[in-house]
């Protein structure tokens, strides 16, 4: 896999000298080889956002006197990013969220513990700023991101669910850590230009109603709507995101 991911990393250096790629079939049109390196791009935002978005609700937890482990499945969305990671040369923070983890333990609202957790999101917002802003701007992806971002959600809602309550709470806390991070990156796009007013409007108050499902840290066990409604919120999105 990191092989693969280090050939999509030279191909779009070469795109970015004027040197085409060459396949078997003769050399990749520019296009291409440009639309490719894009949705490796886009991938890597999304999976961060993933990881974020645990983060953020494990954190929130902690705050609110409602401690979880969330070690085992920081480390695990970590994992998806982690060969992007290397072929980008970024160093490696897994061990600093095996301190965060540590510190979470043993003393949940705790100085150090909150000063490990600024530590590792100081990190991710330094690995999101390696992608070019054009990308991570650009409304397209804003929007296609938080369509999946909601999809996501949406099934780890379906597996907090057993019997039609709401059983499996680290499920449900990955669908509201999800949705949070989504209302991030909306809040970080407003003002660069990109979407309007109303399409920012729009698609604020799609991810406020999803909000407002999994919104509680002390969820009732009946489930609010159905995940097939749930994941319609994600068509919503992808609507406005039709309509660019």
């Amino acid at each position: 896999m990191r092989k693969m991911l280090v050939a999509a990393t030279l191909a779009a250096a070469m795109l970015a000298h004027g040197v085409q790629a060459n396949e078997p079939g003769g050399p990749a049109p520019r296009a291409v080889v440009a639309k490719e390196a894009e949705s490796r791009e886009v991938e890597f935002l999304y999976r961060l956002g993933l990881l974020e978005g645990w983060l953020m609700v494990g954190h929130e937890l902690l705050q609110s006197g409602h401690p979880m482990r969330f070690g085992h499945e920081a480390q695990k969305l970590y994992m998806s990013v982690d060969d992007e990671l290397e072929a980008r040369h970024f160093p490696a923070f897994d061990g600093q969220l095996e301190e965060f983890a540590r510190a979470a333990a043993k003393d949940p609202q705790g100085a150090e513990t909150e000063a490990r957790y600024q530590a590792v999101m100081t990190e991710m917002e330094k690995a999101r700023q390696l992608v070019d802003p054009s990308v991570r701007k650009s409304p397209s992806v804003v929007l296609g991101i938080s369509a999946r971002l909601v999809d996501a959600a949406a099934s780890q809602y379906g597996r907090s669910l057993v019997r039609g309550r709401i059983e499996n709470l680290n499920n449900y806390y990955a669908s509201h850590g999800y949705i949070d991070f989504a209302l991030r990156q909306i809040e970080a796009a407003d003002g660069e230009g990109g979407l309007t007013g109303e399409e920012l409007g729009r698609l604020n108050a799609t991810l406020l109603k999803a909000k407002r499902v999994v919104g509680s840290l002390t969820p009732d066990r009946s489930p609010q709507i159905s995940v097939t409604s749930y994941r319609a919120l994600s068509e919503d999105i992808r609507t406005i995101h039709h309509a660019l």
